[in-house]
């Protein structure tokens, strides 16, 4: 018995210890996990921007840069900055494979994200429905150049960025998106 019994003994203990974490017996469209501290968080976060790889890379092999521009170091601070008591919306110019926005959202359920893209890659239209379909009424994309997105979106909300992430135009354009976002 010795050795066996104290592990059926130990792996018994270990299962009465453990408190679950996914909640059931929810409504459809429900989420059954939501992350509780930043362990949880950063392992929910990193979880997706791993399935957002994929589809990137799954979409559209020809492109190096299937994983993102966004560093650790910098999402730290945006989820810092997305859980100040005042941020409610969330403004994000150029997604590309939605590894920003998606961290956003799942650090803040609070807030709405309304994003700005051209929707140019062959994964672009993919990401969009993933989020739309984790995010619901929370994501909102606003397909086109900017320059003319944001100010269309700005006339027709009274709506404004609590919080404004700029990754878009890569020239000298990128000062319309900042003028347009000072409004």
């Amino acid at each position: 018995l010795g050795a066996h019994f104290f592990t059926i003994v130990s792996r018994n203990i270990r299962m009465l210890l453990y408190e679950p974490r996914l909640s059931v017996n929810l409504a459809l469209g429900t989420l059954r996990f939501v992350p509780q501290d930043d362990t949880e968080l950063y392992s929910s976060i990193f979880t997706w921007w791993n399935i957002l790889d994929r589809q990137m890379f799954h979409y559209d092999t020809k492109y190096n840069y299937q994983t993102g521009y966004t560093r650790e170091v910098q999402l730290r601070r945006m989820i810092d900055l997305v859980r100040e008591d005042n941020v409610s919306t969330y403004c994000e110019i150029g997604m590309n494979g939605g590894h920003s926005v998606a961290a956003m959202l799942e650090a803040n359920p609070r807030v709405t994200a309304h994003v700005f893209d051209t929707m140019q890659f062959n994964y672009s239209r993919p990401i969009v429905d993933i989020l739309s379909v984790h995010d619901g009424s929370r994501f909102h994309i606003h397909m086109g150049k900017s320059q003319k997105t944001v100010r269309a979106w700005h006339k027709q909300n009274s709506s404004k960025c609590d919080l404004i992430y700029m990754d878009g135009d890569h020239t000298d354009a990128v000062m319309h998106d900042f003028k347009n976002m000072q409004k």
